[in-house]
Order: C-alpha cells, then structure tokens, then sequence
C-alpha cells in the first residue's frame, strides 16, 4: 500500500511540475538581507530592491533569518539551509499559488518556520506547506491550508511539526503525510476535512504524538493510517474522527497508543473502526467510543488480522447500527490477538457479535459487557479469565468459551475519598451538585469507571447539614462509597412589596376605627416559603394615627423582611362646592372699556357645606376665551371664612374663569370652575358727511368708509367700518345715492348713519391721463343729462407738419378691431387757432402711430393728422368743409378714413384715407389743443359714438361690505393692493397656462406664458401702471380662462 501510494503521488507531482514549466513562469526573489537583514517588508533586503508580490516565488537561504509583521503575498516560498522565517503576531503571510510551482511553502536543510500570527496557503500546485531534511515548523499562531494538489502538510527526512496553535486544512490528498523518521507534535487545534487518501498517513518510523484536539472529517480512505514498521502514534488528548470513506484508523506494521486520558471518538462511516493489518498493534489505556453505521458483514468495530494484537487496558464501547451480521470484535487471521487485561471493559452495546477465525485468541481478564442475542462465532480460541457480562445469555460455537462467564480478575475495591460542601439556594430554592464535586480523589488499582451520588438536588426543606453517599465504581464492578456532608444554606433574604398607599382608618361618628387586617396588602415571596405577622393585631380600636408594623418571616427562621408604614387617621368625606348658580355676565362699567369685578358683590361666591367644618376657601380666575389659548391662573387667594370677599379688579371684555377650592381638616378639598363673561354692551357714536366720487375709466369704485366717516367714538374702540352699498357702478353716473355706513366695536355692538354719495366722472369706458397727450394740467368732465363731454387743453399747442412732440387735451376708450368713433363739436372756447376732433392711435404717448381729424369750427379749415410708425413725423393735410362739424372716423383692418357731415346723417366720401398698421386694439377718443398755444381751450362734444360700444365685464356685488368673500378659482391677494400681488394658481397646477393682465379696457398690457404650472404662486408687479382697475386672466391650453377683478390703488 505505501509503495503504491508514494508512486502515485510522485507521478502527480512530476506531472504538476511539467504543466508549471508550461506555465508562464514567476519571478523568482531571493532575499539577500542587504537592508535591515530582518524584515520582509524592507525593499533592500531582496536582491530585485523590491518587496516580493503575490505573483513572485520566494527564496530565503543562507542561515539568514527573517521576520513578518505586517500583511505579505506571494506565489510560494521556499526556505532553504538553515534559514529562519518568523510570522509574528501582527504579521500575516497570504500564499495563493496563481502560477502553478510545485509546494507552496517549502522547508529544507534544517530551515525553521515559526508562526505565531497568521500563514493562508490557497491552492498549491503540490503540497501547501512540505518540509524535509531536519526542518522544522513551530506553529503558535493560525494556519488555513485549503485546497491543495496533494497535502496541506507533507513531512519527510526527520522533518518536525510542533502545534501549538490552531490548523485548519481542507481537500487534497492525505491531510497530513509523514515518512522517513518525522515527527509531529500537536498540542492546540487541528480541523481537517475533505481529502480524496488518507486524514493521516505516517510511515518509514514516524511519530505523531496528540496532546491537544485532532478533528479529521471525510477521508476517502482511511482518517488514520499507521503505514510502516517503527511508526507510533501516540494520544494523550482528544481525536474525534468522522465519514472517513474506508477506516477510522489502520495500523499496519506499527503501534498506537492510546494513553491514559487519552480520548478517540468515532461516527459515522460504514468500514471498520479500528483495522490491525499484520505487525500492527494497538494499546488502549484511555477511552474509545466506536459508533459505526455498517452496510455490511465485513464493516466491524474492531478488525484485528494476522500477526496483530490489540490490548485493552481501560474501556472501549462499541455502538454499531445497520447490518446484523456486522461484528463488534473480529479476529481475522489465526495470529489475531485480543487481550482486555484485568482492569479492561468492553462494552458492545449493540446487538452484534463477535467472531474469530481458527488460531485468533481473545482472552478477557477484565470485563466483557455483551448484549448479543445470538451465537457469537468462534473458530478460534476464546479464554475468558474475567467476567462476562451478557444480559440476554453468552452462546458461542463452534468452540466454547476456556473458562465460563466468572467473575473479574480484579477483586480489588476502589477506595472512596469525600469532601463535604455547601451549597446556596437560589433563587427558585433549588441547588445541586454532581459526584465529581463530592470525589476528593478517590483511587483505584485499576481505573474508575463511574461515579455517582446518592443525592444531588436540594431544595428548601434541605437547609442544613445533609448527608450523602457517594459510591466509587471500577470497570470490574466493585464499589466502594463514603459519606459527605452537604451543608445547604439560605442566603437570600425575602422580597417584600409593601403597599405605596395604604387605606386611611375611616373614623366613624364618634371619631374611632377597627384597625383591619393589613397583611392582605403585602406581597412578600421568598426563594422559600414565608409566614406573615401583624402588629398590632387586626381588630385593635385605634383612635388617631397607628404606626402597625407587618413582618415576613421564612419558614427556616434565618431570614426577615418587614414593612412598617403608618395607618392615619381620617375623615374621607369631603367638603361640597356648588358654583351652579354663579353669576354668567357682567356688563363693562359705564364709559369704560372694563368692568370692576368683585366676587362676593358680583355674584360670584359659590355656596359651601361639610361634614365636619371648612377651614380653607381659596380662589383664582384666568381669562378663557373660546378658540383661544388660556391665560394663566393668578395666584391662590385665600378669603376670610367669616366676610369672604374677592376683588378681581379691572377686567377687560372677554371670557374669564373663576376657581374655587375648599378643604377640610382631613385635607380632602372640592373644587368648582365657573365660566362668566364680561360684555362691551355700549354700541358705537357714528356722524357721515356727504362724498362725491369721479369715474376715470373704472367699471366699479369700492367705497371706503372712512370717507363717510366725520366722526365716530366707542368705550372699547372701533374695529369693523363698512358701508351699504359696498360699491358703485359707472352706470350710475349722475345720480345722488344715500350711502348709510356702519361701525362695530369688538363685541359687535352697531352704530350707522347715511350720507349722499354724489357719482360724478366719465362714462363707462372712458377716462383720460394725468398728462392726456404730453398736456398735464388738462380736464376732461362729462354731463350725463345732455350726454356732452367737456374737454379743456392747458397749455397745449400742436402745429401742422410739426417735427415737436404734439399736446393734446385727450379723453378716450378702447375699441378692438374694426369700429369707427364719431362726435359732432358743438362749441369751441379760446384765443388764437383752436382746435378739437376725434382720433385714434395706439397711445397717448406723444409719438405713437394715430389718425385723427380736427374742426377749427367756421374759424379754421378743418384738418387732418396721422403718424405711420411709432416716433415718425406727423403729417397734416388741411381742407375746407365749412360748417361740417360732425366729424368720423371709420377703421377697417390697416385702413383708416375720416369723414365729415353737416348732420351726422350724410358723410359724403372720406375726407382722408391712410393705411397705417395698428394694434388689435386701440385707443379713440376726443381731442383739444391750440396753434399756437394762446390760451386754454374748452370744447363740447355731442353725440359721441363708438362702435362697438363699451360693455362692462363685471357686475358689482348686491351685498355690503369692504371687500367681498371671493370664491374664484383664481384668488388674488392682496386686493386692493399698492402694485405688488400673489396670484394662487393651486386650481391650475400640472396644466399649461399663460398669465394675462388687461386694463379697464380691455387692452392686453402684460402676457407672460408660465409653461406647466409647478408652484402654487406667481409674482406680479402693477406699481408701474396707473391706478385703477385691471383683470387678471389665466388661460389654459385647453380654452379654460378664469378672470378676476384687482383694484390698484393711487400711490402716496
């Protein structure tokens, strides 16, 4: 098996080799110790000047000595001659072999590895760490050797292995391999598992010795395998070995020792537990423990074959499960030896046999514990010495048994060594102990096979001195106790819960009470139980405070807990407030914006009563207005019981609270809150004088009460003005309305007066500018009776061709599209040339495009101007239509012709046509000025006509008020405003709009296209434009407009 094996791992290796010089080739660097001499990590310590990486193969030779104390890489390394290498313990040395290199760490000629950090070999192209030729490896620190080609670790040439630390292994070959005189120490941690040979596999005199923890899990073969002559594996520790594919452990030709305190267990796998091949030996002075799930006759507890012999020196339990012809113990050879000496037992706990072929010997000079139901098979010779212990009988055949079941060879009793204890309840009043804390070390000639205890509980009814047997047990049977004295003691005193409030001793009529029973309100509990006492005694009369002291006691008598709390004497029933019959109003006092409150006179003192007597009556008010957060409370008062009197003082209108509270001598108070409120019940003093408004262009005028308003007074302050109506129409010019007008003080107490309110202004649609047409200072006016407008030029002069800004008197509407204006000039006032007409033009600005005609009267020819571009030179052209003062202009499109006529009947053709390109729509009007300027001229305009006629858009609200409740779905605010305004667009959002402000006229004087509405707001600022009123328009892509009306106000 060995020379098989070693030839078919030196044939992988040579090929591993092959395929490696294949491979693109690492660089190899050689440390050289040409810097510090010490450190991996100094660059000039390695002949290539720098720090080897992970794709380099590492040499280090030549007695150096070299130390790791930081994280490293590389491919592989070797250490050759006497050369040293420490991993300390911050250091880490990472070996992942991406360039195949045979071993990946290699130790030769007496090098030395030790490690007390960490060493990661991932993936070697043959052995992960291999050691020959007296090298030596001391691990201190934490090894992973995973996935190698062949073994994670492979010794030959009297190479050692010490572990002190931990190793993990994983896949591969064998797990460990040993030949040739190596050695291997374990006295930390070693985890290895998964390998398609052996778990570990030592030959050619070899030595592993286990002191600390082997773990070696799914082999395919066997997870032990002593393999030559001269190999011992010896085990003082702890090996649990499980799934191995073949055997758990194989000696052929050498010896394992299984020293006294030494431990193997076995699971799992479905072959033998323990194969002796020929030479091989096995010496058991600890434990074993065989679990094997066999699959078949040939799968036994114990295979012993030719020339091997197998002594049992302590125990051995063997558990098999599966196939019934399985056997615990077989002898396969006639040179089979089994040997349980005196001190030995065999447990075979299951139902198996065992067997043994001709000329194998089992001889049994301890104990042999069987429960095999069936004939064990012996064709050999089976001598028993000791005892045979076979609960359901011993048959065997075809030879018998030498001897007969007897009884042990070891008749020598244990000797029983005790120790008292004590122990402490806890908290649940229970304690225990085991036999091995009562054991004082008690001996046996042979070994202790079991301890037990007569008792190992205790609970409450233990306290105290206990006394225990404690019974010794050999593998042979005999027994041997002695006694201790468990001493079980109760430390933890008793909980108690003593009541947080305890119930008062009502007095009765003749001030005296039954003391009760108070230990039905205290919780006590104990780890044991506990028994409660009062005193005094329940049922005692007491008269006054009682101090009554409660104690707990444990039923053991070594613990007390107490509660002591005093039971006071009381009166429970409490005094009576009645606060139903308190005053609920309190007029302010006359002339004033307050009233003077005192409780008892107001009404305010609640009625008392109690049981025993009042001593205390006390006071206090806050103010409470509904939706309103309260004010504070003023100050406890207390009053005089026998003239009770509370001054409130000076309180102003508003809603008060008033708090009364009472008490008696037990302390026991009542309390009532009563709701009053002092009323402003004085109305307001309003005069109105009478007030002339003047439309400009307004459709609606608000009117402001203020205006109305010549006088007006109340105690408590006026607060609310508004008039009836709330405002007027332009429709309503001429007329003389009576305007009545209301004040409100706070409590909403009424005063009104009427005033005339004359309307006075220009029609609907018209108005003029402050500076008309570069001509400040000028008026217009209009009769309503005789439907004349009035137009008076100030200081204003406009020649014919004149290359200067013209001034004009100028009063004017608005027409959009095609329209006409016509107007007859009834009268002309003034020196020098004056003149007056009609015109339309895009502005009043003096350059804006226009088309007018103008009448001297019988004074002057008449005369027509017009201007094609904006800022162009004005053009004239003069004619004569003597007594023709009925004047007309006439739009279509671009074209623009004036007329003429007696009458207004007949106009005859066009005085004038011009093409002149205008706005959609335009300003028409009446003009006056004067050539040159002499004096101020007055014109009256009859008959004046505009088509299409003005129509208004709003119609003014019914209801009084200042402002109106607004439910547009287009709220502007604030309104009427300065300039500035916010426009909530929340009824728009996530449509696409455009923004639009026109004036009274309907002229389109800002446009601005807001895209997809996203916030809720949009900004305007009208501060540039001229008081008035405007419209706001939204429109959506959709068609939807929605309007609403914005009063701008005159600036200061």
């Amino acid at each position: 098996m060995i020379l098989r094996v070693t030839i078919v791992r030196y044939f992988m290796l040579f090929a591993l080799l092959l395929a490696g010089s294949a491979h693109a080739s690492a660089a190899t660097v050689t440390f050289t110790g040409g810097g510090d001499g010490v450190n991996w990590e100094d660059p000039d310590n390695w002949d290539t000047g720098l720090v080897p990486t992970a794709a380099d193969d590492v040499i280090i030779t030549n007695a150096n000595s070299v130390s790791i104390s930081t994280e490293v890489a590389a491919n592989s390394l070797r250490i050759n001659m006497t050369a040293q290498l420490t991993v300390t313990a911050t250091g880490v040395l990472n070996l992942d072999q991406v360039t195949a290199n045979g071993n990946m760490l290699q130790l030769n000629d007496n090098a030395i590895l030790t490690n007390d950090g960490e060493i990661m070999a991932n993936q070697a192209a043959s052995n992960a760490i291999d050691l020959n030729d007296d090298s030596r490896v001391i691990n201190n620190g934490t090894m992973h050797l995973t996935d190698p080609s062949l073994d994670p670790i492979n010794l030959t040439n009297t190479a050692e292995f010490t572990n002190h630390g931990t190793i993990y292994g994983s896949d591969g070959s064998d797990a460990i391999e040993m030949s040739n005189s190596t050695k291997f120490y374990n006295y930390g941690d070693i985890y290895m598992e998964g390998f398609s040979d052996e778990g570990i596999e030592v030959n050619s005199s070899t030595t592993f010795v286990n002191h600390g923890l082997l773990s070696i899990t799914d082999a395919v073969n066997d997870l032990i395998c002593i393999d030559g002559s001269g190999d011992h594996f010896m085990n003082a520790g702890m090996i649990e070995l499980n799934d191995p594919g073949n055997t758990f452990i194989e000696i052929d030709n050498g010896l394992f020792t299984n020293q006294e305190g030494g431990s193997i267990k076995m699971n799992g796998g479905s072959d033998n537990g323990i194969q002796l091949e020929s030479g091989g030996d096995f010496d058991n002075y600890g434990e074993i423990d065989i679990h094997i799930a066999a699959t078949s006759s040939a799968d036994d507890g114990i295979e012993i074959q030719s020339s091997a012999t197998f002594r049992n020196f302590n125990r051995i339990d063997i558990t098999l499960t599966g196939d019934a012809n399985a056997n615990a113990i077989f002898l396969d050879a006639s040179s089979s030896r089994f040997l349980n000496d005196a001190c030995g037992l065999v447990n075979m706990l299951s139902n198996h046999r065992t067997e043994l072929d001709g000329g194998a010997i089992l001889t049994n000079n301890g104990v042999l514990y069987a429960v095999y139901d069936g004939t064990h098979d012996n064709q050999g010779s089976f001598i028993n010495n000791g005892l045979i212990d076979a609960p359901n009988g011993f048959t065997i055949s075809p030879n018998a048994v030498t001897g007969s079941p007897g009884t042990a060879q070891d008749g020598e009793f244990p000797t029983a060594e005790c120790s008292d204890l004590t122990l402490q309840l806890d908290a649940d009043g229970d304690a225990s102990t085991t036999a091995e804390e009562i054991d004082n070390g008690s001996t046996d000639n042979c070994y202790i096979n079991s301890l037990a205890l007569s008792q190992e509980t205790f609970g409450c009814a233990d306290v105290g001195g206990n006394t225990v047997t404690l019974t010794v047990t050999d593998n042979a049977g005999n027994e041997s106790s002695c006694t201790a004295t468990v001493t079980v003691e109760d430390n933890i005193p008793p909980t108690i819960s003593c009541p947080g409030a305890i119930s008062p001793a009502v007095l009765d009529a003749n001030c005296e009470n039954t003391l009760i029973n108070y230990q039905l309100s205290v919780i006590a509990d104990d780890n044991c139980e506990v028994t409660l006492s009062q005193s005094p005694i329940p049922g005692t009369v007491i008269t006054g405070a009682q101090t009554v002291t409660v104690t707990v006691t444990v039923s053991d008598g070594t613990n007390e807990a107490s509660c002591t709390y005093e039971v006071p004497h009381v009166d429970i029933t409490p005094p009576t407030l009645d606060c139903s019959n308190l005053t609920e109003e309190i007029g302010t006092d006359e002339g004033e914006c307050f009233a003077t409150v005192e409780a008892a006179a107001n009404g305010l003192l609640p009625g008392y009563s109690d049981n025993c007597e009042v001593v205390l009556l006390e006071a206090r008010y806050r103010l409470n207005n509904l939706d309103e957060d309260p004010g504070p409370w003023s100050l406890w008062t207390e009053l005089d019981l026998e003239e009770p009197e509370y001054p409130l003082g000076e309180l102003a209108p508003g809603r008060y609270q008033i708090r009364w509270r009472i008490t008696d001598p037990g302390g026991l108070t009542d309390q009532c809150t009563r709701a009053f409120e002092v009323v402003d019940d004085e109305a307001p003093t309003v005069t109105c004088q009478p007030v002339t408004i003047d439309f400009n262009g307004e459709a609606e005028i608000n009117l402001t009460p203020a205006e109305f308003i010549a006088e007006a007074n109340d105690n408590c302050g006026i607060v609310l003005s508004y008039t009836d109506p709330a405002g007027v129409s332009c429709e309503q010019l001429g007329e003389v309305i009576t305007v009545t007008v209301t004040v409100e003080d706070e409590a909403g107490n009424p005063g009104t007066c009427e005033a005339d309110l004359t309307i006075d202004g220009l029609p609907c649609g018209w108005m003029t500018f402050d500076d008309h047409v570069d001509c400040e200072s000028s008026s217009a006016d209009y009769e309503v009776s005789s439907e004349t407008f009035y137009l008076t030029s100030a200081d204003c002069s406009h020649s014919p061709y004149s290359p200067f800004d013209e001034e004009y008197a100028y009063v004017k509407t608005v027409i959009c599209g095609d329209g006409e204006i016509i107007a007859q000039v009834d009268e002309l006032d003034g020196l020098g040339k004056a003149w007056a007409g009609i015109t339309m033009r895009e502005s009043n600005d003096p350059d804006s495009k226009k088309f007018q005609v103008m009448t001297g009267l019988d004074y002057l020819q008449h005369r027509v101007d017009w201007r094609s571009g904006t800022g162009g030179l004005n053009q004239t052209q003069a004619f004569s239509r003597y007594g023709q003062h009925w004047l007309r202009i006439v739009r279509t499109g671009p074209i623009f012709q004036a007329f003429t006529s007696f009458n207004g009947m007949f106009w005859g053709q066009p005085v004038n046509t011009q093409v002149i390109p205008m706005d959609e729509c335009l300003e028409v009007g009446l003009i006056v000025t004067n050539v040159p300027y002499a004096s101020n001229v007055t014109a009256s305009f009859n008959h004046v006509q505009v088509t299409p006629p003005y129509s208004l858009m709003e119609v003014r609200p019914d209801s009084p008020g200042v402002v109106m409740a607004d439910d547009s779905p287009l709220p502007v605010y604030p309104n009427p405003t300065n300039g500035r305004l916010t426009v909530d667009l929340s009824a728009f959002q996530d449509q696409e709009a455009t923004l639009e402000v026109l004036d009274l006229d309907g002229q389109l004087i800002l446009q601005r296209p807001l895209g997809v509405i996203e916030n809720q707001t949009e900004q305007l600022d009208l501060s540039e434009q001229a008081a008035g009123m405007y419209f706001i328009r939204v429109r959506t892509a959709e068609k939807i407009s929605e309007v609403q009306r914005v009063i701008l106000q005159p600036r200061p």
